[in-house]
């Protein structure tokens, strides 16, 4: 009976996906021709520190898209790095700066 438990815990750990393969999505991510686009002269690059897992990128690129109606928002979690893909008119980085402080992702200062 234990040896039944044991082989349906471990058919069911090794099927489910892990944080790992989610880390793996945003890298792969990072490599496609949206984050070439986001290299464009209009893209807005900020390092934030406290963004450590997928739900803080999730939470940030939800917050940027709603709130300033950014369509393009890039995260490497690697580099702690947000990166914006501006309207043809611009965006402000204090507007992106504040929104990100607003929801507990402040922007480091930089060097």
């Amino acid at each position: 009976m234990n040896k039944i438990l044991l082989s349906l815990f471990a058919v069911s750990l090794f099927s489910t996906p892990s944080f790992a393969s989610c880390a793996e999505d945003e890298k792969a991510s990072a490599e496609s021709p949206l984050a070439a686009a986001l290299a464009s002269k209009n893209s807005e690059s900020f390092k934030v520190s406290k963004m450590t897992c997928m739900g803080c990128a999730s939470k940030i690129r939800k917050a940027l898209k709603k709130e300033l109606s950014l369509e393009e928002v890039n995260i490497d979690l690697k580099t702690k790095t947000v990166t914006v893909n501006c309207p043809e008119a611009g965006c402000s980085r204090e507007q992106i700066t504040a929104t990100l402080a607003g929801i507990g992702y402040p922007v480091d200062a930089t060097p």
